[in-house]
């Protein structure tokens, strides 16, 4: 159901805005979105806001070709490659677990990559603080995302996998939520495998 504004301007927030509502709507008509777990709700939930949901259900179809298209590529040229995706702080260690959240679907559900070891399989995050960081095997890939500047972060207790390979990446916890930072992942992910 497309909503007609009739209006320029209409600002669009979610739950970490609601605190703002109050400010925000003295601005423009303010929309608060509810919590969605599923990023496509989210999506097109704006979509209607703004009468875009054509254009949503295009997006949607097109990402997901690009999406099957990697998979394909993924496999044919990892095979069974496993991944682990970390967040480093300088006290904490967060490990990307394989369910419930937009990127462990679309790295270990939509890619079809192998969670590592100590990728949480029925949890979307591990929360460690630095000294409870275990030994990391060997991996195939070690995708990093610094919170923080390197030399001010723990050390990786690493036997197999070298700090040296790991493969450093933007925020793809944010990026994973809409459609043009999902699509970002999958090309950095080919290029970062060497499957492009």
């Amino acid at each position: 159901m497309s909503i007609k504004w009739g209006l320029d301007h209409l600002i669009i927030g979610d739950f970490f805005h609601l605190k703002f509502y109050d400010q925000l709507k003295l601005i423009a008509p303010t929309v608060i979105l509810n919590y969605q777990a599923d990023w496509r709700e989210f999506h097109m939930r704006i979509a209607e806001l703004v009468g875009r949901e054509r254009d949503a259900e295009n997006t949607f179809r097109l990402l997901e070709n690009k999406t099957v298209k990697a998979k394909r590529r993924l496999r044919e040229r990892s095979r069974e490659a496993d991944v682990i995706i970390l967040y480093l702080e300088q006290h904490n260690l967060r490990i990307q677990g394989a369910v419930n959240h937009p990127l462990s679907q679309l790295a270990y559900t939509e890619l079809g990559l192998w969670p590592g070891n100590f990728v949480p399989l029925n949890a979307h995050r591990e929360d460690l603080r630095a000294d409870q960081m275990p030994e990391f095997p060997a991996t195939n890939y070690l995708f990093i995302h610094l919170w923080g500047e390197k030399q001010n972060l723990p050390q990786l207790h690493q036997s197999g996998t070298p700090l040296s390979d790991a493969l450093y990446i933007p925020d793809w916890l944010s990026m994973s939520w809409t459609p043009s930072g999902r699509a970002s992942i999958i090309h950095e992910l080919l290029d970062k495998t060497n499957c492009l």
